[in-house]
């Protein structure tokens, strides 16, 4: 979920747009019953290769025409080459820079896994877009301290247990919700 009283420049509208804005389902987030757009992301292979799971990254903005928008603009995207591309970013960041003082700045990420029969949901609050870097961030500052238990390349799914991650992301005000299978 992206709030809407946010920066949204040519170069995180192109991102979007080229990761997709397609096939619109309504979620439940705890910020209420939202449209989303299933969108491409790395993190669908990584997951499937290091863990063996299926993923699907969906995307919900916290202003719906804006989202429609981009759905309506998504084919017509798939179709411009660079150079239009590059320009009609930086018109839609344009178009978007006057609604940006409406709305929220919150964040939130949430993950659901199921196995056909349980359905375990995770959600991260935050009153901003931090959700995205502040594990690099965490990352980061281990280095500088010189905290981390190993050398060299570290799988990003082993520097950090889930219980450590979740507490040091609660110190930088993100407020992690976990609703038990059903």
């Amino acid at each position: 979920f992206i709030g809407n009283r946010n920066a949204k420049g040519a170069g995180a509208i192109a991102s979007a747009m080229s990761s997709g804005f397609r096939r619109p389902t309504r979620v439940d987030l705890p910020v209420g019953r939202r449209m989303s757009y299933v969108g491409r992301s790395p993190d669908t292979e990584l997951l499937r290769r290091d863990l063996g799971l299926d993923a699907e990254f969906r995307v919900v903005l916290e202003w719906a025409p804006a989202g429609l928008l981009l759905f309506g603009l998504g084919s017509l995207w798939s179709r411009l080459g660079a150079r239009a591309r590059s320009r009609g970013a930086r018109i839609l960041a344009a178009i978007s820079r006057p609604f940006g003082r409406f709305g929220s700045e919150g964040g939130c990420l949430q993950v659901d896994l199921w196995d056909g029969e349980q359905r375990l949901s995770v959600t991260a609050l935050s009153g901003d877009q931090r959700l995205g870097i502040l594990p690099c961030a965490m990352a980061l500052q281990r280095l500088l301290e010189d905290d981390l238990p190993e050398r060299g390349v570290v799988h990003p799914a082993a520097w950090l247990s889930p219980q450590t991650g979740i507490g040091e992301l609660g110190t930088r005000g993100v407020r992690v919700v976990t609703v038990p299978p059903v």
